[in-house]
């Protein structure tokens, strides 16, 4: 899908169209996924990796239009995931036996975090190097961001809530992914927590 989309992309030269084509694309990528039991929300982010791969493919007047346009359309979307996970966590937890056990299950998350960071910090300090020559002085206080910024909110939270949602039998685990995965989201430096820290180094 995502080369013909940039097979289009290449023969047009209308930014607003352009655009269209960009999201009719995304939509048609996810449901096709969904059809054949696969995840959609991975087929949309393989197509706009490739797409930003080849960006060569988009005209002048097209960058920018559809840089803001998914800008604005990533905004609302992530606004949107927020709010309804807080509304399942209201409707799933209101109880004080849910509460119990979402209790009991925090040392859990708190392993998982800690393994989390674990596995990022030894990702980075094996490329270390490598990233200090090509990335523009990647430093160590890079490296303590970019290990603290591994989890990407907005798709964790649509994956978890994909198979909460889904027909698994044993719902209270999937019930324990969700919460875990809000907790980490949470925990981890995203969006505005990144560019505050940022600018404080």
């Amino acid at each position: 899908m995502a080369h013909i989309t940039i097979f289009t992309l290449y023969r047009i030269e209308a930014g607003e169209l352009e655009t269209c084509i960009t999201i009719i694309m995304s939509y048609f990528v996810y449901l096709t996924c969904e059809a054949v039991q696969a995840s959609g929300v991975i087929g949309v982010v393989l197509l706009g990796l490739t797409l930003n791969m080849n960006r060569a493919c988009f005209s002048v007047s097209a960058i920018d239009i559809s840089e803001q346009t998914w800008q604005l359309l990533a905004y609302v979307a992530n606004s949107l995931i927020f709010i309804t996970v807080g509304v399942i966590l209201l409707k799933t937890y209101s109880g004080s036996d849910k509460m119990l056990s979402l209790l009991s299950s925090l040392p859990q998350l708190v392993l998982i975090y800690i393994i989390l960071i674990l596995v990022r910090a030894i990702m980075i300090l094996c490329i270390h190097f490598i990233l200090k020559q090509i990335a523009y002085g990647f430093t160590w206080k890079d490296s303590i961001v970019t290990i603290w910024s591994g989890l990407r909110g907005g798709v964790s939270l649509v994956l978890a809530l994909t198979l909460f949602n889904s027909h698994i039998k044993d719902k209270y685990q999937a019930e324990i992914v969700l919460i875990h995965t809000i907790a980490i989201v949470f925990l981890t430096c995203t969006g505005r927590k990144k560019e505050l820290i940022t600018s404080k180094f």
